[in-house]
C-alpha cells in the first residue's frame, strides 16, 4: 500500500467518525452528563427524539464526576488515591471507574470534556481496527470500512460510562498479537511492546469487567492464529505473547495494587457471584441488528405492560448493524466453498455464537458457564458485546474484500442474502411478539416498522448489488464496492447518531446551590434527596454522604444499612431510590435517623422544593437556609465536628481536609470522621502514629499533651513495590523498542488472508 493511500484512509475514517458526532459537536444536542445527571437542571429543551442519549447514567456519576476529581488531583500534583467527597471517603483510583490514571481522563477538566473523551476513543478504535485489518492482509478500502464500523460500534453508541473506555484498546491489543506472530524480530519486538501497552492502558481505562472479557477474547484470537506457523515460529510466538502479558501487568502495577488491595474491604454487590448467571431476556435478540425496533433508549418503557423493555435497556450492552450481518454472511459463504481463512472466520463466528448463547442463556448453557471462576463475577451479557462486535466487523471486512475482488459467484451472494434476510426476519418476528404487548402509539409503531424496513432494505440492496456485479451486469460497474461500502457506513452513522437526537437541545445547570455549599460547608458534609446527585459532590469538591457507585467500602455500606437507611441498597444510596416498596421513604428515613447523619458530620440536607417535604423537615427542627427553583437547603441542628476529642481534654482545629492541630491538657484521642481503611497513616509533629478505627467506621489517633500537628495521608498498601514494578516495566519497554529498531530488517508482508499489501 502506498503511504498516501494509508493516510487518505485514516483521514476518511476520522472524517466519518467525527461526522457521526456532529449533533453533539455542533451543540445541536447537549450530551453533557452534567446537564442530564447532576440533579441541577432547569429550562431543559427536549431533543427531537424521545428517550435518553445513554443507557447508563454512570457516564455522569462515575466517569465524569469522579474522573474530574482524579484529573484535578493529577494536574495539581496530587496522587489520586483517595476521594474525600464520596460517602465518608473512599478510594478513588482503586474504585477503578474514575479511570484515575488513564491519560484521556485529563479531558474531564475541559468544558464538554466527556464528549471529546468519547470522540478520541472512537477515533482510536477505528484507526486501530484499520491497522489490524491491514495486518491481516485486507485492502485499504476494506480495512477503512472495518475501521469505521468498529469506531461507531453499538457499545460506543449506547454506553457512555467507564465500561466503554477499554473497548478502544481491544483492536490495538489484537494488532500486537498479529505482530508477535510475525517471523521477523522487528515485528515481534514491536508486537510485545504494543500488546503490553494496550493491555496496560486497558487496565488503567477503569473497568475490570470489560478488560477481562477483552483479554479473554485476545487469548482466543491468539490461539486461532497459531495455525499457519511453522515448528520454529510457534515457540517464539508463544514466548512473545507471554512476555507481552507480563510486561503489561508490570506497567499497570500501580492501578492493579490500588484495586486489589481495596477489593477485600469493598462491597461489590451482585459482583460477588450472583451476576455471573444473569442473562438478557430473549426479546433482546430482536435488537442485535435492529437496535431501535422498540424505539430509542428507554423511550417507550412506559408503553410495555411487562417490565421487559426496562430490563433490556438496563442491561444490554451493544448492537451490530444489518450491513455487518450481510457482509459477514457473504464471508461465511465464501469460506465454506474454499479453505482459505476458514479457521479465522469460523472461529470468530463461533465465538460470536457462544457469546450470544451465554448472553441469552440458551439451553441453560449460560447458567453453567456463569458458575466458572472467571465468569461468576462478570456481567457478561452487558460487557461482552464489544468483543463479538469486533469479531463480526473483522468477518464482515473479509466479506467486503470478497466483493471487491469479485471472488463470489452470484449464487453465493444469493445464499448469503437469504441467510441475512432470514436473520432479520427472525428479529422482526421476536420484536412483533413484544410489540403486541405494548400500548400502541404512532411513535411506537413508526419505530417498529421503520427499523424492520430499513434493516431489510440494507440487506436486500447489498445482496442485489453483489449479485448483479458477479453476474457481470453493467449495474454500477467497478464502483459497486464503493456504493456497498457507502451504504454500510451510512447505516452505521445513522444508528450511531440516534441517541444524540434523544439528548436535550439545551438547558441550564443551576449552580447556586453549589456556590452556597462551597461558601458555607467547610469540612462538613451534606446529604441530598435529589439536587446535586450522588458523586457530583466529588465533581464540585463538596463532601456528600450519598453514593451511587460500585464498589464502595464495606464499612460504609454497613453504616448506611445500620444507621442511615435500612431500606436501600448501599451501593445506590442516592436519596431517591428505594430497594423495596416496604418501609420508610428516603425523606422519612432521613428524619428518623437525623442523629446518625449528624454523627457523620452532615450539616445540610438538600431537597427539591416541595411544601410537604419542607414541612416534615421543619417539624424535625431543621431550618431552611437556601432555596431556589432547583433546591431547598436545610441545616441540621446538632452536627458533630469533622474532628473532635473523645475525652474532652483537647481543643482541635482543622487546618485542611487532612491536617488538624490539637491543644491538650492531657494525652487523649481525637476522632476524625473520615472512613477508616487500610492504607491510612498519620504523623504527629513528624512522628508516625497509628490510625485505628473508631466505632468501626471513623478514624482515631492518640495525641500527646500540649500542642500537636497531625497530618493524614492515604496510599494503597504496597504502592512503593508497585511503583518499582512500573519502573521495571518502563525500562523493559524501552529496551524492547530499542531492540526492535536495531533488529529492523526488510519490510514484510502481512500474515493474513491475502498475503500481499494491496
Amino acid at each position: 500500500m502506498r503511504p498516501r493511500n494509508g493516510l487518505l484512509a485514516i483521514a476518511f475514517i476520522v472524517v466519518v467518525v467525527v461526522a457521526a458526532n456532529v449533533p453533539a459537536l455542533t451543540g445541536y444536542a447537549d450530551t453533557s452528563p452534567l446537564l442530564l445527571q447532576a440533579g441541577l437542571e432547569s429550562n431543559v429543551k427536549a431533543g427531537p427524539l424521545p428517550g435518553l442519549p445513554s443507557i447508563d447514567p454512570n457516564d455522569g456519576f462515575t466517569l465524569q464526576a469522579l474522573g474530574h476529581l482524579a484529573a484535578a488531583d493529577v494536574v495539581h500534583g496530587k496522587a489520586p488515591w483517595w476521594d474525600p467527597y464520596e460517602g465518608l471517603g473512599a478510594p478513588l483510583a482503586g474504585e477503578m471507574q474514575a479511570a484515575a490514571l488513564f491519560p484521556l481522563t485529563l479531558l474531564e477538566l475541559v468544558s464538554n470534556g466527556v464528549l471529546y473523551f468519547h470522540l478520541l476513543l472512537e477515533v482510536a478504535a477505528a484507526i486501530a481496527t484499520y491497522w489490524l485489518l491491514r495486518r491481516l492482509g485486507l485492502s485499504t478500502m476494506a480495512s477503512a470500512l472495518g475501521g469505521v464500523l468498529f469506531g461507531l460500534n453499538g457499545t460506543f453508541a449506547w454506553l457512555g460510562n467507564a465500561a466503554a473506555t477499554p473497548v478502544a484498546l481491544l483492536p490495538l491489543l489484537l494488532t500486537g498479537v498479529e505482530l508477535c506472530r510475525s517471523s521477523t524480530k522487528h515485528d515481534r519486538f514491536f508486537g510485545v511492546a504494543l500488546s503490553a501497552g494496550a493491555l496496560a492502558l486497558s487496565i488503567y481505562a477503569g473497568f475490570p469487567e470489560t478488560t477481562a472479557i477483552d483479554t479473554g477474547f485476545a487469548v482466543y484470537w491468539a490461539l486461532l492464529r497459531v495455525k499457519g506457523l511453522g515448528p520454529s515460529q510457534t515457540p517464539r510466538y508463544t514466548l512473545a505473547l507471554l512476555a507481552s502479558g507480563l510486561l503489561g501487568l508490570l506497567l499497570a502495577a500501580p492501578i492493579i495494587d490500588a484495586f486489589l488491595t481495596y477489593l477485600p474491604s469493598a462491597d461489590v454487590g451482585l459482583h460477588a457471584g450472583a451476576v455471573g448467571t444473569a442473562a438478557l431476556p430473549r426479546t433482546a435478540t430482536a435488537m442485535l441488528s435492529l437496535p431501535y425496533v422498540f424505539g430509542p433508549i428507554f423511550a417507550f418503557v412506559a408503553n410495555d405492560h411487562l417490565p421487559t423493555l426496562g430490563i433490556i435497556w438496563s442491561n444490554i450492552g451493544g448492537f451490530t448493524t444489518s450491513g455487518v450481518v450481510i457482509l459477514a454472511s457473504l464471508a461465511l459463504v465464501s469460506v465454506l466453498r474454499r479453505k482459505q481463512d476458514q479457521l479465522l472466520v469460523l472461529g470468530l463466528l463461533g465465538y460470536t455464537g457462544l457469546c450470544l448463547i451465554k448472553t441469552f442463556n440458551v439451553a441453560n448453557i449460560g447458567t453453567v458457564l456463569g458458575h466458572l471462576p472467571a465468569l461468576d463475577a462478570v456481567a457478561f451479557y452487558r460487557y461482552a458485546p464489544p468483543t463479538w462486535e469486533l469479531a463480526l466487523v473483522v468477518v464482515a471486512s473479509m466479506g467486503f474484500e470478497d466483493i471487491r475482488k469479485r471472488s463470489l459467484p452470484h449464487w453465493a451472494s444469493l445464499v448469503a442474502g437469504a441467510l441475512a434476510v432470514a436473520f432479520t426476519l427472525g428479529e422482526a418476528a421476536v420484536a412483533f411478539h413484544q410489540w403486541l404487548e405494548m400500548t400502541h402509539t404512532r411513535e411506537v409503531d413508526l419505530f417498529f416498522f421503520v427499523s424492520v424496513a430499513l434493516g431489510l432494505a440494507v440487506v436486500v440492496v447489498i445482496t442485489l448489488l453483489v449479485t448483479f456485479r458477479t453476474m457481470a451486469r453493467p449495474l454500477l460497474g467497478p464502483s459497486a464496492p464503493l456504493w456497498i461500502g457507502a451504504i454500510v457506513a451510512l447505516e452505521a452513522v445513522c444508528l450511531f447518531t440516534v441517541p444524540q437526537m434523544s439528548a436535550p437541545r439545551s438547558g441550564v445547570v443551576d449552580l447556586q446551590p453549589v456556590r452556597f455549599l462551597q461558601t458555607h460547608l467547610g469540612s462538613y458534609r451534606f446529604a441530598s434527596l435529589g439536587p446535586i446527585a450522588p458523586d457530583y459532590g466529588s465533581y464540585f469538591g463538596l463532601s456528600e454522604i450519598n453514593v451511587n457507585d460500585v464498589p464502595i467500602p464495606a464499612r460504609f455500606a454497613s453504616f448506611v444499612s445500620a444507621h442511615l437507611d435500612s431500606n436501600v441498597n448501599p451501593l445506590t444510596f442516592t436519596g431517591t431510590d428505594q430497594a423495596t416498596t416496604i418501609g420508610l421513604s428516603p425523606l422519612q428515613a432521613f428524619v428518623t435517623n437525623i442523629a446518625s447523619y449528624e454523627s457523620a458530620a452532615v450539616k445540610y440536607i438538600l431537597i427539591p422544593p416541595s411544601a410537604p417535604a419542607e414541612a416534615q423537615l421543619r417539624q424535625a427542627h431543621l431550618r431552611r437556609v437556601f432555596q431556589d427553583s432547583v433546591a431547598a437547603i436545610f441545616v441540621l441542628p446538632s452536627v458533630a465536628p469533622f474532628t473532635s476529642s473523645t475525652t474532652g481534654a483537647c481543643e482541635v482545629h482543622d487546618i485542611s481536609e487532612t491536617q488538624f492541630t490539637s491543644v491538650c491538657t492531657a494525652p487523649g484521642e481525637v476522632v476524625r470522621r473520615e472512613l477508616y481503611l487500610k492504607g491510612w497513616r498519620a504523623t504527629e509533629n513528624g512522628r508516625t502514629v497509628p490510625v485505628t478505627a473508631y466505632s468501626n467506621v471513623f478514624q482515631e489517633v492518640r495525641v500527646p499533651k500540649g500542642t500537636a500537628r497531625v497530618r493524614f495521608e492515604f496510599e494503597p498498601p504496597y504502592m512503593p513495590e508497585a511503583l518499582l514494578a512500573l519502573l521495571a516495566g518502563m525500562a523493559a519497554l524501552a529496551a524492547i523498542c530499542g531492540w526492535a529498531l536495531v533488529a529492523k530488517g526488510p519490510r514484510t508482508t502481512p500474515t493474513g488472508r491475502l498475503g500481499a499489501d494491496l
